[in-house]
């Protein structure tokens, strides 16, 4: 027996069918990332508590190394997805995220609640540390340098035009540099950041590089 479907009936069908497509796009949308902020970890603090790490991190000479990317959203939030890093995704992460145990982690915390999959937030990630221009004076850290949370601050707007004192927010153990992070837009210009700091000393101390992996060094005070 042949089945017959009315003009009608059809056209209610293909309307009710791009409706609920419309409503979908619409969802995404409201579900993109509204801003970013950008975390830069200082190693030589980092690896202090990590003695063991055989990471290029740790076993190499770095200083501010990327960390994260944290997505924000004014309303709704996607879904985390379980999707997992492949092996030849997490080797291509070591590029900006010097650390394949953290780029797991960044990538399960961060990556996978963005509403992005696992390319198009590394490439979101990419776009966002090529936006910080890292200053000299912290790309090569031989002693222990006092400092405050002002010149730090000064520093980085100094070499990255646009980049204003709201939109960085620096990160310590007591009273030693543990990171700093840069917030952007959704289009990675730079914007107030709303996360509170948390160095509270006046004085900071920028640790250099231990110059050894094996022990701990002396704690710089």
């Amino acid at each position: 027996m042949s089945h017959y479907r009315s003009p009608r009936t059809s056209w209610s069908n293909r309307a009710a069918a791009l409706a609920f497509g419309l409503m979908c796009v619409c969802t995404q949308s409201r579900a993109a990332p509204q801003g970013w902020t950008l975390h830069l970890v200082w190693s030589p603090d980092y690896c202090e508590a990590k003695l063991s790490s055989k990471e290029a991190q740790c076993t190499e000479e770095r200083y501010f190394t990327v960390d994260g990317l944290l997505p924000h959203f004014d309303g709704e939030k996607p879904a985390c997805t379980d999707q997992r890093l492949s092996d030849e995704e997490a080797e291509r992460w070591l590029t900006t995220i010097p650390n394949r145990a953290q780029i797991r982690k960044t990538w399960k915390r961060q990556g996978a609640c963005s509403g992005l999959d696992s390319a198009g937030y590394y490439t979101q990630l990419e776009r966002g540390s090529r936006r910080v221009l890292v200053p000299s004076e912290f790309t090569a850290v031989s002693a222990a340098l006092h400092t405050s949370a002002e010149m730090v601050k000064a520093a980085f707007i100094r070499d990255n035009p646009g980049l204003s004192v709201e939109a960085i927010v620096l990160d310590c153990h007591g009273r030693s540099l543990a990171g700093l992070s840069v917030c952007f837009d959704a289009g990675f210009q730079y914007q107030a950041c709303s996360v509170a700091a948390s160095c509270s000393a006046d004085e900071l101390i920028v640790k250099p590089l231990r110059s050894s992996r094996v022990g701990r060094e002396p704690v710089y005070r």
